[in-house]
């Protein structure tokens, strides 16, 4: 009520002749509540599947994949009756926002798949842009030599959605001694004096701070291989696209829009592996050494 009030204020004031909503996760939807109210046009862009699910990375508490179709299935246990009411209540709240707004935008035809399926009509398609970090600088790029560990790189962060667990899993699982050494992007830490090492089944595995937007170039001319397990559906898959660009190995689930860069592409890249699939990865992975070499 407090942000409905002052964005009902902050409208009038400035007389804005349309609003577009990005990701209001922690806003609320309350700012698109005041404009209805101001009879204010408002466009929405899904970056992510909030609109349809508690759980905007349609992945459960237990690691579970959610129907976004079914409102109460992000639930994992039998919800009880006030679960319900509010999971009911949620929807029809945020579904009658969404049927007002004049434009209801995808950033990708995956996920535009993914919105028609919960039951969300007319959403139409704005791919997403990335920035290229290919390098430009020569002395950061490096020889690359058999006795010199592959360098293999997860963005995502250590959430369950992103598949953190699966690749810790997989390296756990797959035969030691390979010629590989891991980085692990850690939200949790601040700085660089943050970062860490730790060995999982002998790789040695380093976790690091997030890298500023500015530096990223620098930090994939570093890596050889970026891995994306991700289990949810990905909307659009930045991280992939930018790998990519930087001539990267990519090892990437087909999971919604984040491995179209690599099936739409005449030429391998990367390897396609199905979601949530420990196998997949422990062969994708193992595979590095070799697949990297006819890269190169």
């Amino acid at each position: 009520e407090d942000i409905e009030a002052f964005c009902s204020q902050f409208f009038k004031d400035e007389k804005f002749d349309l609003i577009q909503c990005h990701c209001c996760q922690i806003l609320t939807a309350s700012p698109l509540v005041a404009a209805q109210k101001l009879d204010i046009p408002y466009e929405i862009i899904m970056h992510d599947a909030w609109w349809m699910s508690e759980e905007q990375f349609l992945v459960s508490p237990a690691g579970r994949l959610i129907n976004p179709a079914d409102p109460l299935d992000h639930i994992d246990d039998e919800p009880c009756e006030e679960e319900k009411s509010d999971a009911y209540a949620r929807r029809e709240s945020l579904y009658t926002i969404l049927a007002g707004a004049d434009r209801r935008i995808a950033v990708s035809a995956a996920f535009q798949k993914v919105c028609e399926s919960a039951g969300i009509s007319d959403v139409v398609v704005q791919e997403n842009q990335f920035t290229s970090m290919a390098n430009t600088d020569p002395q950061t790029k490096r020889e690359r030599s058999d006795k010199i560990p592959i360098k293999i790189c997860h963005i995502g962060g250590m959430s369950l959605h992103k598949g953190y667990q699966l690749l810790r899993r997989a390296v756990h699982s797959m035969q030691p001694g390979l010629n590989l050494e891991f980085t692990v992007v850690d939200h949790r830490l601040s700085t660089k004096t943050d970062e860490y090492d730790a060995s999982w089944n002998g790789y040695p595995v380093r976790f690091i701070a997030p890298v500023p937007m500015d530096e990223m170039n620098l930090f994939y001319a570093s890596q050889e291989v970026l891995v994306a397990p991700s289990i949810w559906p990905e909307s659009f898959g930045l991280v992939t696209r930018e790998a990519l660009s930087a001539r990267l190995w990519v090892i990437a689930s087909n999971s919604g829009a984040l491995a179209e860069p690599l099936l739409n592409s005449e030429s391998p890249h990367g390897t396609v592996v199905r979601p949530n699939e420990l196998d997949d990865l422990i062969q994708a992975l193992t595979d590095c050494p070799h697949r990297l070499r006819e890269h190169l």
